[in-house]
């Protein structure tokens, strides 16, 4: 999308619509349904699967005024799509099209990860932005568990660990320091990002729900 009509955060750049018709998948391409209650997410691999991800959220019928833009890795195995109602931001989409689980540490660095980019250029609307996590490799009891018990679940020590994770993995994020940024980075994560998981059999029903 290349003018998605309104301003996508600093830290995002947008896929062009010229790159994702290129990489659609023609009929040949695609996956054979073998009407298991579950598909083969994995053959697509990571882009094609995000791909998959931005045309059912754009040809989602129950919502004809939303805007979806997909956005480029940032090299952590994951791109998001970002889903507009109104012009403002309404859900947050992580694809994780892996092999295996999702951890809870894994999720927490990703979570911690968007939060730290708002409190550099800030995006998230007051009311907050819906965290969906596309997985159909599922996730870990750990990560059910904190995603079920969302926000009493979150503990201070374990935003700590992702924070000096993230912190040391991202360039652009070095210069945070948690005395500083921990009172807006907890209570973020607890009143604005609500987060919860689309597994495979989920997704499977998406997929079937729209064939096209």
């Amino acid at each position: 999308m290349n003018d998605p009509g309104f301003q996508i955060p600093a830290f995002y750049d947008a896929v062009t619509s010229d790159e994702i018709a290129a990489s659609d998948l023609t009929e040949s391409e695609r996956p054979l349904d073998t009407n298991g209650d579950t598909l083969s997410f994995t053959q697509l691999g990571g882009f094609r699967f995000e791909i998959l991800a931005y045309h059912l959220l754009s040809g989602d019928p129950l919502n004809p005024k939303t805007k979806v833009v997909l956005v480029k890795s940032s090299g952590d195995q994951g791109r998001d799509v970002l889903v507009y109602t109104g012009g403002s931001l309404q859900t947050i989409v992580q694809c994780k099209n892996l092999s295996t689980a999702l951890t809870k540490p894994q999720i927490l660095r990703e979570l911690v990860k968007l939060v730290l980019n708002d409190i550099k250029t800030p995006f998230i609307p007051e009311k907050g932005v819906n965290y969906e996590i596309w997985a159909p490799g599922g996730l870990f009891e750990p990560a059910e568990q904190l995603l079920a018990g969302w926000p009493e679940q979150l503990l201070d020590e374990d935003v700590r660990t992702a924070f000096d994770t993230v912190t040391t993995d991202y360039e652009k994020l070095k210069h945070l320091t948690w005395e500083e940024s921990n009172e807006r980075l907890l209570l973020t994560l607890r009143t604005k990002i609500k987060p919860w998981r689309q597994l495979n059999l989920d997704l499977a029903r998406r997929v079937r729900n729209y064939p096209d």
